[in-house]
Formats: structure tokens, C-alpha cells, sequence
């Protein structure tokens, strides 16, 4: 039997992994940092048998885990590690950042290094975000990533550092490594639930408060948007890879929507726009002027996080690894017109929730 290592189960990605795999063979340890909320948390869920699924107490930022010695033990009969563990919130401070970003990579990596050791670890799965501008060339010159990084906040830096640190730990110690590096996560492509508020929700709630009259960019700037269910269902097709020994020792899997069905910022900001009856834009100008206008006390007002700007993007991604195997096995990234629909009109509904609770 295979035994998969889980972090972040519960979380927006975690969760609907952890209900793809329960269809699998593999027997599934997952990281929760408390055994009485897991339980409480398990209970809401409608799995018919998650028999299968192991809870093991611990905390990313905490050293070998803050496991006990039988459940780091326990970690160990692993042959395939997901992290997937790490909050959507870009106005973390430093320390919070660091302690659950740059320490999560440390003690994964750890755990990641001796399972290779004892056993061979067949996958190591990192989930990090499409804005990852790491290379080979920071891994051997880390300095040169602290200088393209000075400028980032805290949560974007400390979530490349760890990208950067845990593929150095795949080079010094051998282990296969998967960068997932997905766009902005938004809700299943069939239900459109998007429970978490800090991606799309950040543009949805400035449209429906009036705030996104001006936007930022034109027709060649967008936001690359991703279904939940695709990013699971696309980790799965990885196991299944693993499982043929068909994956390279380091390749990197950018999971977003595809180009010929991209709406550009200035058409997504419009759809939102009818979709809430809210004013439509009226003007467009570049990016880094309104993130310049909301970093000032007068856009502090308006209350509109200048970082989320910067996940508004010109360039394109390399494709073709994610292309192999969505031909090989039948999926493929869709934003339909109807599934953002679904996806706007829950966020709206949450936000509203959100304003009178």
C-alpha cells in the first residue's frame, strides 16, 4: 500500500485533495495541528469511508514537526509527501510569515530528507503560486533571491524563500520534487463554492463596493484564475505518474486557466461588475499607479490591500509539462462563463455574510 504525508488538509486545495484521494489506494497521514478540532472538522465533511486516513498532531513551524516520537515514526512509512500547508493571506507580518512559510519548509524538508534516506521517497508535491520567480540560478546564489525580493512583503517573500529552500533540499539530498505552482484558487467549476475570501474575493468585494471604478491594467494584464477541483484532480494524475515512475527528479507544473480562455483584467473586473449590478469601470491605468495610489493613507481607505496588485500579471507560462499530462489523462483548465458565475455569486454571499455577522 501506498502511504501519502498531508499537509494542510484541512484547508482550501488540502481539502479537496484529501476527499480525491480517499478513492485511492493510498493510505493517507495527515498533519492537523489539533486531534479535537480535526475530529470536529471530520464530522461536518460527508465521506462515506475515510477509514483510510490517519491524523497525526503537529505544527509546521515547529521542529521535527512537534511530532511525538511514534508519530514522526509514523511519517516515516511515507513514500510521497503533499505540502499544501500555509495560509492565503497576504498582510501577514514578518515573523507570521516566516514561522509558516521559510519553518513549514524546514521541517518538511527534514522529514522529506530522511524518509529518502530510510527508504526512497518516491514525490515530493510543494504547492507554492504562480509569482514564484525562483530558478536553479537562486538556489546556488541565494543572495541574488534576496535582492530580487527586498521589495515584496512579507508573505510573498517568505513563501519563495521556501520554494527556493526546499528545492535546494531536493538537490543536496536527492529527493524527487513536483513545484505546483497554481493561480488564484477559486471554488469547484461545478458548485463555484470559494470559502477562501483572500484571492478573487479581494476583487469581488471592491466591485461590489463601488471601488474598482478604476482598473488596474488593460487588455494584456490578467489574473490567472484556477478551479479548486482541477488543481486536485491534476495531483492525483501526479500519483498516478509516481506510481509508473514517469516523473523527471525536478519539474515545475504552473496550474491556471488556459490562455485562449483568459479573460484580461479590464473583462473580468466587467463581468464581476454585471454579475453584482455594481458600477462598471470607467477608466483603465497601469497596475503599478493604482498600487502606488493604495499604498498612500488616501487608498488605505478604500481598504484594498496594495499587494493584491501584484497577482495581476503581463506575462505567460510555461505550459507543455502540464499539457503532457492533462492529454494523458483526460483533464484540462477551464474557466467557464457559468462556473465564474457561480464562483462570483459565492464569494458575494460570503462577503455579504461576512459585513452583518
Amino acid at each position: 500500500m501506498h502511504t501519502l504525508f498531508l499537509t494542510g488538509a484541512t484547508g482550501f486545495i488540502g481539502k479537496a485533495l484529501l476527499e480525491k484521494c480517499l478513492a485511492t489506494d493510498y493510505r493517507i497521514i495527515v498533519l492537523v495541528r489539533s486531534l479535537q478540532r480535526w475530529k470536529e472538522w471530520k464530522t461536518l465533511q460527508k465521506w462515506k469511508d475515510s477509514s483510510s486516513v490517519i491524523a497525526i498532531e503537529g505544527d509546521l513551524g515547529l521542529p521535527h514537526l512537534g511530532l511525538s516520537n511514534e508519530d514522526w515514526e509514523l511519517a516515516m512509512e511515507a513514500d510521497t509527501i503533499i505540502h499544501a500547508g500555509g495560509p492565503m493571506d497576504i498582510l501577514l507580518h514578518s515573523d507570521q510569515a516566516y514561522s509558516a512559510f521559510m519553518q513549514g519548509a524546514i521541517h518538511i524538508a527534514e522529514l522529506a530528507s530522511e524518509i529518502h534516506q530510510a527508504h526512497s521517497l518516491k514525490q515530493f508535491i510543494h504547492i507554492v503560486g504562480y509569482k514564484s520567480p525562483v530558478t536553479e540560478e537562486h538556489i546556488q546564489f541565494p543572495e541574488r533571491l534576496d535582492q530580487l525580493l527586498q521589495h515584496e512583503a512579507p508573505y510573498e517573500q517568505m513563501k519563495f524563500k521556501a520554494d527556493a529552500y526546499i528545492r535546494q533540499q531536493s538537490f543536496q539530498h536527492r529527493f524527487p520534487l513536483s513545484i505546483i505552482h497554481p493561480g488564484v484558487v477559486i471554488g469547484d467549476s461545478i458548485t463555484g463554492t470559494t470559502p477562501q475570501l483572500g484571492g478573487l474575493g479581494i476583487v469581488v468585494d471592491a466591485v461590489r463596493k463601488g471601488k474598482m471604478r478604476i482598473v488596474p491594467g488593460g487588455k494584456r494584464h490578467w489574473l490567472p484564475l484556477v478551479h479548486v477541483d482541477y488543481i486536485a484532480d491534476f495531483l492525483i494524475c501526479l500519483l498516478l505518474e509516481e506510481q509508473h515512475s514517469q516523473l523527471p527528479h525536478m519539474q515545475a507544473y504552473y496550474l491556471l486557466n488556459r490562455p485562449e480562455h483568459t479573460y484580461n483584467i479590464k473583462q473580468l473586473v466587467k463581468q464581476i461588475s454585471l454579475e453584482l449590478n455594481a458600477p462598471q469601470p470607467i477608466l483603465s491605468v497601469p497596475p503599478y499607479v493604482v498600487k502606488y495610489i493604495l499604498s498612500t493613507s488616501l487608498g488605505q481607505k478604500l481598504g484594498v490591500p496594495a499587494a493584491s496588485i501584484d497577482f495581476i500579471v503581463e506575462q505567460q507560462y510555461p505550459l507543455e509539462s502540464v499539457r503532457q499530462i492533462e492529454a494523458k489523462y483526460g483533464i484540462q483548465s477551464t474557466i467557464t462563463v457559468n462556473g465564474l458565475q457561480k464562483v462570483i455569486q459565492d464569494l458575494d454571499a460570503r462577503l455579504q455574510l461576512q459585513t452583518y455577522v
